[in-house]
């Protein structure tokens, strides 16, 4: 047999299922009632021990979920797009981390609620924002400027 008539199989990339996942810190009374919310596309408790194990922080996964929209697109997102949902939804951060006040269960709940809703809030829970004084008066100028000008720019 030559070498021409073996086949060979090569595998050059392993698929990756983008996670997002939430866990806690019990033992750290600061993060009372507070829940890490990140994303990983590698073993969700390896990346959970690589972000505590230096620290010595025990830690308690809350729930896992695959990062893609639930209708079958396939369209996937990350954790920001997530955090952005919840801060919409009122829920407080503290600012410049992945931790939210909200607890494992009703975080859970909010991600399924994202994966099937990508993030859009139905129109009842969207307050009117009233534009100030200044503003108004920007929007007219630039509305009367577009009037008089056929090809104007403002």
């Amino acid at each position: 047999m030559s070498t021409s008539d073996i086949s060979y199989k090569v595998k050059s990339t392993t698929p990756v299922i983008p996670m997002v996942y939430a866990y806690v810190t019990p033992e750290i009374h600061r993060h009372d009632g507070w829940t890490k919310i990140g994303y990983t596309e590698q073993d969700v408790d390896t990346r959970i021990r690589q972000q505590t194990h230096t620290a010595d922080v025990v830690w308690k996964k809350e729930w896992q979920g695959n990062a893609t929209y639930d209708d079958g697109s396939g369209e996937t997102f990350r954790d920001t797009d997530f955090h952005s949902y919840l801060r919409k939804l009122k829920y407080k951060n503290e600012p410049t981390t992945e931790w939210y006040f909200i607890s494992g269960e009703e975080s859970h709940l909010r991600f399924n609620e994202f994966r099937e809703n990508h993030g859009v809030l139905d129109s009842s829970s969207i307050s009117e924002y009233v534009l100030r004084s200044e503003q108004n008066r920007a929007v007219a100028e630039a509305k009367d400027y577009a009037v008089l000008r056929e090809e104007g720019e403002f």
